[in-house]
């Protein structure tokens, strides 16, 4: 007989509800990063040259993503993404006439963390699976979190309408970044029980 699932389904939904989020932060606010930066006082030059090192910074993170599952674990390694996500979102909140530097800290910390959305999806669809549904859950993960990107789409831009700024967006991403590790986290430990 098949084995039974390692989450049951109000767990896979709210590993489906992480999933939606990692779809805002890491599509919808990364799409927003260059009009955020371009409306806070500081030129399109420099904006493309933090652009640059950003997709720089995301080839590092998914190296450093797998590296550090083999050495210290998926569960810690999750934990930590999620941690390098608030950060650079909190000083995403702070680009207001801020110096190259912050901006440059922003994008590559940011950037780090949003490798859970590439590299880390795969790894948690096999941490959060048994290998027979590994397809599936992997499926359902990728059409959540792109769910997740179209449907906050046009988010920052209506914030930026009501608000004139594109900075309570990032402070709403934020929030979302801090609810993320209290949804994913806990599942690790109920997916690693099941499975022993």
């Amino acid at each position: 007989s098949a084995e039974p699932a390692l989450l049951n389904r109000r767990q896979q939904i709210l590993l489906y509800i992480s999933f939606f989020i990692i779809g805002i932060l890491c599509l919808t606010a990364v799409a927003g990063l260059s009009m955020l930066y371009t409306t806070t006082g500081h030129s399109t030059e420099m904006v493309s040259h933090v652009i640059s090192i950003y997709g720089f910074a995301l080839i590092i993170g998914k190296m450093l993503f797998g590296l550090l599952s083999d050495r210290i674990g998926s569960y810690r390694t999750v934990g930590l993404y999620c941690g390098l996500m608030t950060v650079g979102l909190t000083l995403c909140c702070f680009s207001q006439d801020a110096s190259f530097a912050l901006l440059v800290c922003s994008a590559c910390i940011y950037s780090v963390g949003c490798s859970i959305a590439t590299v880390g999806m795969s790894v948690i669809a096999g941490d959060m699976s048994r290998p027979a549904h590994f397809s599936e859950m992997l499926r359902n993960l990728q059409f959540v979190y792109s769910l997740g990107g179209v449907i906050s789409g046009t988010v920052p831009g209506l914030i930026a309408d009501a608000t004139g700024s594109y900075i309570p967006a990032y402070y709403l991403f934020l929030g979302f970044s801090l609810v993320l590790p209290l949804l994913l986290l806990p599942l690790y430990r109920k997916a690693a029980q099941k499975a022993e």
